[in-house]
């Protein structure tokens, strides 16, 4: 996987609607990509994916209205609307199927009443060999399951793992279920940990993955052509 010239990053500290995932931006490869980005917040990530020339073309998908108004001014197009309220196929009118090289899911799937539907619908738009980049929150951190063993607590917060507006919680095997069953081939799952974490995942020969990882972060080539899936409670 390249670098990214990472100079060009925006305060990434502005907002949650204008914060850049580089590292979701190190999965694309250089070259003329069109990408969609679904959640695209305010455009950040899309415009920096063309300003280091991994993509000729962004287009994004956003539910907030004054974040998707911001991106407009920097993607190729930006499609307001609720993936919660309305189809893919029906947001997504105006697109080909099988039509971009690069669809995005960075920290949105896990906001969706149905995941796993939404993913395999967005895929049908992914190019054959085209690849899927998707982030989740990992429930099976140990600051989740410490407090729901010890106190009998599950606590919503205003962000990270238990944000109040996730809807849905995945674990490493749950991330990797959603995959496939939009028809993706996984070619990377990893986990991001940070600060002092990354020392104890070494330490622990990266046995302790599963509980300090605070998301997993998973690379899918369509390999058939997926067929939408219902509500799952998997």
């Amino acid at each position: 996987m390249d670098k990214i010239d990472t100079s060009l990053t925006r305060n990434s500290e502005v907002s949650y609607y204008r914060h850049i995932r580089t590292d979701i931006a190190e999965c694309v490869e250089k070259g003329n990509n069109r990408i969609l980005d679904v959640g695209c917040g305010a455009g950040f990530l899309g415009e920096f994916l063309k300003l280091n020339g991994r993509a000729s073309e962004a287009v994004g998908i956003e539910i907030d209205k004054v974040a998707a108004s911001e991106a407009s001014t920097r993607l190729d197009r930006v499609i307001g609307a609720n993936l919660n309220q309305s189809g893919v196929t029906e947001i997504m009118v105006d697109f080909d199927k099988a039509s971009f090289d690069y669809i995005v899911c960075a920290d949105l799937l896990e906001h969706l009443i149905d995941p796993w539907k939404t993913l395999s619908e967005l895929v049908t738009f992914s190019k054959p060999g085209g690849k899927v980049v998707v982030s989740l929150p990992n429930v099976r951190h140990w600051s989740v399951w410490l407090p729901m063993v010890f106190r009998g607590r599950w606590e919503y917060q205003e962000a990270g793992i238990m944000d109040r507006t996730h809807l849905r919680f995945f674990t490493k095997a749950a991330a990797l279920d959603l995959m496939a069953g939009a028809g993706l081939h996984v070619i990377e799952c990893r986990p991001l940990i940070g600060g002092k974490w990354c020392l104890v995942d070494k330490c622990f020969l990266r046995k302790l993955q599963g509980v300090i990882a605070i998301q997993w972060m998973l690379v899918g080539i369509r390999k058939r052509n997926p067929q939408p899936k219902g509500i799952s409670n998997r």
